[in-house]
């Protein structure tokens, strides 16, 4: 989490940069003051994501997820049910922010003891700075109240309590040049340009990885300075004196220390701060102020449209997931007996491709109409979406929710795309949105899915009780179609009421992907209300032997969590004793668990013996 907040604000902090620095051209054009801008956009480079942030976990955290129980058996399984996402607007960006969850404690550490040493940085060089300030004399030049130090100046002291200092060689400059300089320094007092800095200095202190708060920063520094040159010189300064007293007053001075604001500054600075005195006004400035505003808008749209990453697990997330059947206004009993109602051949006759049921629901639960057609390719290739409810004459944007459910009957595999009219945008009585859950259950059993991703050729399965709570989860070389039949064998006496396939969506709104790339299905089973429980250690059957080999990829990982993975994939009871800590990385192939098990003990200096049908595991003395 911490990676993909410092990847967001950074990016965010350079969009908003990019248009200040275009909106800055603007105000060149015209003579306008610059620093109000590099103000405003180093302020909202570090409010506006963390608001986005604080204000996305939120979002999440509150998602309401109904569970009931209530259910009844019936003769065909749902074996698919999702809800269908239709594309939005462009007012949001969802890039995959980088998210390394075992480098958080690293970066939170590094983040903190950047943010102490420049603060201490700080707090030390204003502490030398004092104490020499304690040396300096105070005396008035040309009516003006000035401290004269020995090494350094002209320059304005201090941020809260700004004062005026001049070099000891100063009063007996020209008096044009003792003018020049006085008034800088007191515009800068009057503007309260040291108060602006020491904001800046604030707000990047507390990132200092943000390059672009720095860049800002500098920005800031260099606008102060050319917004005060301009007030002088409305004061009735001719420009070409103005510079010449500032080249003559650069060959002496020497490098400001960190608390002062001086007169000059570096020279590179110092050169582009006298040709903007010089410059001509500029042709067709208007269509150029244009250009610049739009690209500014542009890039503060995009940069407010970034989607905040938010954290994978919210601690207000159920684990609980009820079956597809559960509650009244559930879509599956209500679309099961949709179908049996109204098209009961499709149960006993086989249709010459895929039967496709489309129904519109009143908000009453009751169907408005419905439609069939059959689609000659599989269930697989058949696409849903909110167009395809145009055959009743509504328009798409009246639609809300759209939710897709697979049943298989003896004869037929069926889809039924079912939706109900715009409600609540956020909200859905029909399908409430169970994403959540199953990011929840994912982070919390299968955590190197979003860490390493799954193996490839393997997928991830939870089987629930009939009210949805977790009983028995498994990450292995998954045939969705016998999935069912798999379980059954492995728990005898087990029955297994419904399954669904639903892809795991990370926070941000992306899938997440497998090892190949592809999306990661989650395969949850409930049982049936008459269903046994399953036993504590399973049945391995003729295609299961104990010694089957398998592969485990695990990359810094818990220790105790790779021990779980091979007791689970070795379908083992093993306990691990409370002593067992520290991370391991591991990428096996081919071996049985036995070997895994001795493999990842001996690298860690542990030790293993057998109780009955229990492998105990503990630290060696």
């Amino acid at each position: 989490m911490i990676s993909a907040a410092i990847a967001f604000a950074s990016t965010m902090a350079l969009l908003l940069g990019i248009a200040a620095r275009a909106l800055e051209k603007t105000a060149n054009l015209y003579r306008l003051p610059r620093r109000g801008i590099w103000v405003l956009a180093l302020l909202a480079s570090w409010l506006v994501p963390v608001g986005m942030i604080v204000h996305a976990n939120h979002v999440y955290d509150a998602i309401p997820i109904p569970v009931s129980a209530e259910g009844s058996p019936t003769s065909m399984v749902p074996v698919e049910t999702h809800r269908i996402d239709e594309p939005r607007a462009a007012t949001t960006l969802l890039p995959h922010w980088p998210r390394q969850a075992r480098f958080d404690r690293t970066l939170t550490f590094a983040w903190g003891l950047a943010s102490t040493t420049l603060l201490l940085t700080w707090g030390m060089a204003a502490f030398r700075l004092y104490s020499r300030a304690r040396k300096w004399r105070a005396i008035r030049i040309d009516g003006t109240d000035v401290l004269i130090a020995d090494d350094f100046g002209p320059a304005v002291f201090g941020y809260l309590r700004p004062r005026i200092v001049m070099p000891e060689w100063m009063p007996g400059q020209p008096s044009s040049i003792r003018m020049i300089a006085l008034r800088h320094e007191q515009s800068h007092i009057e503007t309260k340009d040291p108060l602006l800095l020491f904001m800046g200095l604030v707000l990047v202190f507390s990132a200092p990885w943000n390059i672009a708060l720095w860049w800002q920063l500098r920005r800031l520094r260099f606008a102060i300075e050319a917004d005060c040159d301009a007030r002088v010189l409305r004061d009735g300064i001719a420009p070409v004196e103005y510079g010449e007293a500032l080249l003559s007053i650069s060959q002496r001075v020497v490098p400001a220390p960190l608390l002062t604001m001086a007169v000059t500054g570096p020279v590179s600075q110092l050169e582009r701060r006298i040709r903007m005195m010089m410059v001509t006004p500029v042709r067709h400035r208007m269509a150029l102020a244009a250009l610049t505003l739009v690209i500014a808008t542009s890039l503060v749209l995009t940069a407010t449209a970034l989607s905040a990453p938010v954290s994978p697990v919210s601690p207000a997330v159920s684990l609980v997931k009820p079956p597809p059947a559960a509650g009244r206004s559930g879509p599956a009993q209500t679309i099961v007996a949709l179908v049996e109602a109204r098209y009961p051949a499709l149960l006993t006759h086989r249709s010459t491709g895929t039967p496709v049921v489309f129904a519109l629901f009143n908000s009453d639960d009751t169907v408005e109409r419905t439609d069939l057609e059959v689609f000659p390719g599989s269930a697989d290739d058949f696409k849903s979406s909110k167009d395809q409810f145009e055959r009743f004459g509504i328009s798409p944007a009246a639609i809300g929710f759209v939710g897709r459910q697979g049943i298989r009957t003896p004869a037929n595999t069926i889809i039924v795309i079912y939706a109900e009219r715009q409600d609540r945008p956020d909200t859905s009585r029909l399908f409430p949105d169970l994403r959540a859950i199953d990011r929840a259950l994912t982070e919390r059993y299968f955590p190197q899915a979003f860490e390493h991703g799954v193996a490839t050729g393997e997928g991830i399965w939870i089987l629930f009780d009939h009210d949805g709570s977790v009983l028995r989860t498994g990450d292995e070389s998954i045939q969705p179609t016998s999935l069912s039949r798999m379980l059954e064998s492995r728990y005898p006496g087990i029955k297994v009421s419904a399954m669904t396939t639903t892809p795991v969506i990370s926070a941000n709104g992306y899938p997440v992907k497998n090892a190949s790339g592809a999306d990661l299905q989650l395969y949850s089973l409930w049982l049936a209300a008459n269903s046994p429980l399953p036993g504590a250690r399973p049945s391995l059957s003729a295609a299961e032997p104990a010694d089957k080999e398998f592969a485990i990829d695990a990359t810094d990982t818990d220790t105790r969590r790779v021990l779980e993975m091979i007791a689970r994939k070795g379908h083992q009871n093993v306990l691990v004793s409370d002593r067992v800590g520290g991370k391991i990385t591991v990428h096996l192939k081919d071996v049985t668990w036995q070997e895994a098990l001795q493999i990842v003990a001996r690298s860690k200096g542990l030790v293993t013996r057998q109780a009955g049908d229990i492998t105990l595991v503990g630290v060696a003395h």
